[in-house]
């Protein structure tokens, strides 16, 4: 990766690594320390994605199922331990809270979805200092139950609607 500027990179792994041995442990995100030309050399060949780190606020889940939008603040600045990745550290603890986020937002995440062919998404954003919205990912099969847990937003009964809609379709046609 070329870089023209000091900005601040980060690294995270192509899918969840898990090195195994004697002391198993996972790869998360993390921050990539000033590029010397040896520590450039060792990451050669090791595929990641490299991308600008954002200065959070806080980490967003934007839930989608069909036409409905479940955006989740995940408040990993909080502990020192999962500023960079808020999976690192094992915090169950951290503040998970349903925000509003702007329409405008809400429908770019409900027509990724369409576009993907898809009827659920979980969309992982970055909320920045300045309040705007950067896009990490979608995953088409993300976990969900951990926040409808801690914030009782009915995405499950949301993802039944769902399937139940695409059940009556497929019986009609």
């Amino acid at each position: 990766m070329e870089r023209t500027t000091n900005e601040s990179l980060i690294a995270k792994p192509l899918r969840q690594a898990l090195l195994k041995g004697k002391n198993e442990s996972v790869i998360f995100t993390s921050q990539i320390p000033s590029l010397t030309p040896e520590y450039e050399e060792s990451i050669a060949f090791a595929p990641s994605i490299y991308q600008q780190e954002i200065s959070k606020k806080y980490d967003v889940r934007v839930t989608v199922v069909g036409n409905k939008v479940f955006p989740v603040a995940i408040w990993s600045q909080t502990s020192e331990a999962t500023k960079v990745d808020w999976r690192q550290g094992g915090r169950i603890d951290l503040l998970h809270e349903h925000i509003d986020i702007p329409d405008e937002l809400k429908m770019k995440c409900i027509n990724l979805v369409k576009d993907l062919n898809l009827r659920f998404g979980a969309i992982d954003l970055v909320c920045d200092l300045d309040g705007d919205y950067w896009f990490l990912e979608i995953n088409p099969n993300g976990q969900w139950a951990w926040i409808e847990n801690q914030t009782k937003l009915p995405i499950a009964s949301s993802i039944v609607d769902e399937l139940l809609k695409i059940s009556e379709n497929n019986y009609e046609s």
